[in-house]
């Protein structure tokens, strides 16, 4: 179900011009990545193991909620974390190790659940750029 869940969520993000991460809190629901590891400006290889680590914070929520970490590349999901509860402005921390595909970028998401909602638009997003293949062999 979880699974569904964030597979749920990673369809209507694409599907949606929606992106939420800058501007005010307050009523509307808000959630931004406060930081990230590897830096955004950090090139990734293709077949290489990347440990990504996001902290999250949410904003404007009322209800209970949730928030995942998503990685994607051109649509194909790379891995998910289940969706774990948020609190209203207290960080989250959330780490997910994925394989970076033969491809030119790679993004990470963030999916904030209000109640026990399966779909939203209230996400933030980063882009890495992969650049290369790593080498097989000596």
């Amino acid at each position: 179900m979880r699974t569904t869940r964030i597979l749920s969520a990673l369809l209507v993000t694409l599907g949606s011009a929606v992106f939420v991460g800058c501007g005010k809190s307050g009523s509307v629901p808000v959630v931004s990545i406060q930081s990230v590891t590897p830096a955004e400006d950090a090139a990734l290889v293709g077949g290489e193991q990347v440990t990504f680590s996001v902290t999250v914070r949410a904003q404007g929520i009322s209800v209970p909620s949730t928030v995942a970490l998503v990685v994607q590349s051109k649509g194909q999901l790379l891995g998910a974390t289940d969706a774990v509860p948020i609190e209203e402005g207290i960080p989250k921390t959330l780490t997910i190790q994925t394989l970076i595909p033969a491809t030119t970028s790679v993004q990470i998401l963030t999916p904030l659940y209000l109640g026990d909602g399966d779909q939203t638009s209230v996400v933030d997003v980063r882009h890495f750029k992969v650049v290369g293949i790593k080498a097989v062999g000596g």
